[in-house]
């Protein structure tokens, strides 16, 4: 363990990127993914994560701020799954065919500090973003997965991400609850 092991009242707490940490660990050489005609060990993808946390640091990602990641299914939607909670960060995750009116929506709900997405979204996200968020960035995954830093130390501890809250994002009607 890389240290983001928590007790509270004698039960141990994880994060995804810790579990992933220690499975990388354990196994580095062994398979992760399959993805096409590309395939990760766990060594291979933990170098791809923690590359990508420390993309997103550079950002300004850290414990509590808000990511939205939007894209077709790839091995770097997967790297970016976990480097976002590796820095305590929030991730919410959107349908690559939603609309532009529907991001429109859910970025100015969200107002996230960055969104991470692909080459063939990137118009219709940096629109929907300028529209009601300007202030994010957007990111494209494959630039996070060049980035030449490293996420800084050990993926978060459990008490390092803001108490949990259960949101209900709804774009057509504006609810939230």
């Amino acid at each position: 363990s890389r240290g983001d092991l928590l007790v509270v009242e004698g039960k141990a707490l994880r994060t995804i990127a810790g579990v992933f940490d220690d499975a990388a660990d354990r196994a580095p050489t062994k398979v992760w993914l399959r993805y096409e005609d590309l395939t990760y060990t766990f060594e291979q993808a933990h170098e791809a994560i923690v590359r990508a946390a420390g993309g997103l640091a550079e950002l300004g990602v850290g414990r509590g701020t808000k990511v939205l990641a939007t894209m077709r299914n790839s091995p770097e939607y997967l790297f970016t799954w976990f480097a976002v909670p590796y820095l305590g960060a929030i991730l919410t995750t959107v349908n690559p065919k939603s609309e532009r009116e529907e991001l429109t929506g859910l970025i100015g709900q969200v107002r996230p500090r960055a969104i991470v997405t692909d080459d063939e979204l990137r118009d219709v996200i940096e629109a929907s973003a300028a529209a009601v968020w300007p202030e994010t960035t957007v990111v494209l995954a494959d630039d996070l997965m060049r980035s030449p830093h490293n996420a800084p130390g050990s993926p978060a501890r459990p008490d390092d991400v803001p108490e949990a809250r259960v949101r209900l994002l709804d774009s057509e009607v504006g609810l939230e609850g």
